[in-house]
């Protein structure tokens, strides 16, 4: 019998049915849709166990023990980890739901597995609460949890650039617009600071930075250090809360707020490119960028990737969420396939229209399972009011510098894309 110094051990009661809670141990996209963000499962005694995470985490294990509802038990071994350890999680039907007891054994008490013990104490706890959360309600913490900085754009800056730029000869991240009302505006920071550490850790790329942020979670206080000209500054800031999306409860009724939201886009697009040539549309101020043309295609791409996703979401099969949407190749071969801009704009707009008509057909059955159903509903309105504004913003100013319009000018005078007040407007439509 583990002693209690060996293990972790956490208790949860759940509004769910029993066979439901089992499953999310034995399936792949259960998994993903409240652990983590990839996983293979064959869940069977003896059978093989992997959990991937964005972070780069992941672990293997083996399945020990599955009897269906009642117990499973699994071997852990995560990357950088002293040693194996073993999960086993006990389930109870109840009148309204179901209790479930996790222990996670065989922790060690030498000193290197002091940090994992509190990693694992503060992983298993939030996941648990996301667990619950996305049984009950469908929501992912992981997404309505996930901090926003608030920096309108930010670009790596090397030692050298930094010194050229007259600032100090430190690598790390030139600020080059903050967001009032947000995290970084309320802590300070201003456009041109050079930010160099964040949490404690040094920011030299956007990839350290993405590290350290997915560190936390929204309403977290966080310390930051930067350079302003050659005064060494730092300063604290609670991280904000990302402007929350209502999913609606029904298929039908998210089908009709994406169909809005595409139909807004396409009127601002079409009043873009109204006057733009095919000369201006293929122009690139710098060979790492992205056309008019080459977004359109990476949107076609998108689409595409999302229909795929869906599908295997309504089949149960695992699926993670990985765009492949950015490859030269295929954005070459959709160019090419579309080469003029007229037609990449239409089939961009058909295939936005499948994607809503793929809303419209999704089965009741699949609508009645919150966790796989919220995440789909997440995903289109994420895209919709956030994805396409960005991207829009980014053929204006393509545009702009291939001199199609006006520099600052907007891209339509019906709608100017504002992604938070897109989002509250979202909202707004379905509650009317």
């Amino acid at each position: 019998m583990p002693g209690k110094k060996d293990q972790l051990r956490f208790k949860l009661q759940i509004a769910a049915p029993l066979d439901e809670v089992y499953s999310t141990f034995t399936n792949g996209t259960a998994f993903c849709e409240w652990l983590c963000d990839i996983a293979q499962v064959d869940a069977r005694r003896g059978g093989h166990l992997y959990l991937w995470w964005e972070s780069g985490y992941f672990v293997n294990g083996e399945y020990m023990e599955l009897i269906p509802d009642k117990k499973i038990g699994f071997s852990w071994h995560g990357a950088g980890e002293p040693g194996a350890t073993q999960v086993r999680v006990t389930f109870k039907g109840l009148p309204d739901g179901t209790a479930l007891v996790l222990s996670h054994q065989g922790i060690g008490s030498e000193n290197a597995w002091k940090k994992m013990r509190k990693e694992f104490k503060q992983g298993w706890k939030r996941a648990l609460e996301n667990l619950k959360s996305v049984l009950e309600t469908g929501q992912d913490l992981r997404f309505l949890n996930r901090p926003q900085l608030g920096f309108c754009e930010i670009q790596e800056l090397s030692a050298e650039q930094a010194a050229q730029a007259g600032l100090p000869k430190r690598a790390g991240l030139l600020v080059q617009g903050v967001e009032e009302g947000l995290c970084a505006a309320n802590a300070g920071l201003q456009t041109g600071d050079l930010l160099v550490k964040f949490g404690g850790q040094k920011t030299a790329t956007l990839g350290d930075l993405g590290e350290a942020l997915r560190q936390h979670q929204a309403g977290d206080k966080v310390k930051f250090l930067f350079y302003r000209g050659a005064d060494k500054l730092s300063a604290k800031g609670q991280l904000s809360r990302r402007p929350a999306l209502e999913v609606p409860t029904n298929a039908e009724t998210l089908a009709e707020g994406v169909s809005k939201l595409y139909d807004r886009f396409t009127v601002d697009l079409e009043a873009l490119l109204k006057e733009a040539s095919e000369e201006q549309a293929e122009y690139r101020s710098d060979p790492s960028e992205w056309s008019t043309k080459e977004v359109l295609a990476h949107l076609i791409a998108t689409e595409r990737e999302i229909h795929a996703w869906i599908a295997r979401r309504v089949e149960g099969q695992e699926a993670d969420f990985g765009l492949r949407a950015n490859q030269p190749v295929r954005i070459r071969a959709i160019i090419s396939t579309f080469p003029l801009l007229a037609s990449l704009a239409a089939e961009m707009k058909r295939n936005q229209g499948e994607t809503v008509a793929m809303a419209y057909e999704l089965p009741e059955e699949f609508v009645r399972r919150r966790r796989s159903y919220w995440r789909v509903g997440y995903t289109l309105l994420q895209i919709a009011t956030s994805h396409l504004p960005d991207h829009l913003a980014q053929m204006r100013a393509m545009l702009e510098k291939a001199g199609q319009i006006p520099e600052g000018g907007p891209a339509s005078t019906e709608t100017v894309y504002e992604p938070g007040k897109m989002e509250t407007e979202t909202q707004k439509w379905y509650e009317n």
